[in-house]
C-alpha cells in the first residue's frame, strides 16, 4: 500500500528538460553561500549531501528527470560553479536562453582544439574536458543556454543525425560563431 503523505511520481507532471535546467539555475543563484560552495567543491559521483538537497527540492525534482542522479551530479556542479557566489538578493542564474553554448565558448576565444576534444571524447571524458570549459566560462561571468550544457553532461549522444543531438548544436553553434566573426573582420 502506497504512503499517502509520498506523491507518486505519476502524481505531477514531469517538467521539460528546459525548465527542470532553468529552475535548478534559479534555485542555485538563491543558495546561501556555504551550500553553494558545498556545490562548487563536490566530486560528481561523491553523493554529496548538498546535492540530494537540490536533487530533491521540491522547486527543482530532478529525481523526475531523464538522466540518472550520478549525471544530474555533474549538471549541478557545473553550474553552480557558474553561479556567482555571494548574497546578493539580485543575483541571476548563469542561463541566458538566447546564445548558444557554441557561441559563448567561441565568444570567450575557446580554441577549436578545446571544443573539438569536447566533440569527440566519450561521455565520460566529455564530462572533464567540460568542466574545464564550465571554469573558464565562470571566469568571465557569460551567461549562455546552460540546457545545452545539461544535455552534454546527461546523455550520450548516440546517433548523430538526431535533430536535438547536443554535440551536433554545439558545432553548429560554435562555427557559425567564428563564421560571423571571420565576416565581421574582413567587412571591416
Amino acid at each position: 500500500m502506497a504512503d499517502p503523505d509520498i506523491p507518486s511520481p505519476e502524481a505531477a507532471p514531469r517538467k521539460s528538460l528546459n525548465d527542470a535546467v532553468f529552475g535548478l539555475g534559479v534555485h542555485l543563484a538563491r543558495l546561501p553561500p556555504g551550500p553553494l560552495a558545498d556545490l562548487r567543491r563536490m566530486q560528481p559521483g561523491t553523493g554529496v549531501g548538498a546535492f540530494w538537497r537540490v536533487y530533491f527540492a521540491p522547486d527543482v525534482a530532478l529525481d523526475g528527470q531523464a538522466g540518472d542522479a550520478f549525471a544530474w551530479e555533474w549538471v549541478v556542479h557545473a553550474l553552480a560553479l557558474l553561479t556567482p557566489t555571494g548574497n546578493d538578493p539580485e543575483k541571476r542564474s548563469a542561463h541566458d536562453g538566447k546564445v548558444p553554448l557554441g557561441q559563448a565558448l567561441h565568444g570567450i576565444r575557446v580554441s577549436e582544439a578545446r571544443v573539438s576534444q569536447v566533440l569527440e571524447a566519450a561521455l565520460d571524458q566529455r564530462r572533464d574536458h567540460l568542466l574545464r570549459l564550465v571554469r573558464m566560462l565562470a571566469r568571465e561571468g557569460v551567461r549562455f543556454n546552460t540546457v545545452d550544457l545539461a544535455r552534454l553532461l546527461l546523455f550520450p549522444q548516440a546517433d548523430p543525425r538526431a535533430k536535438d543531438n547536443a554535440l551536433r548544436r554545439l558545432a553548429q553553434t560554435y562555427y557559425a560563431a567564428e563564421a560571423a566573426a571571420s565576416k565581421e573582420d574582413n567587412d571591416a
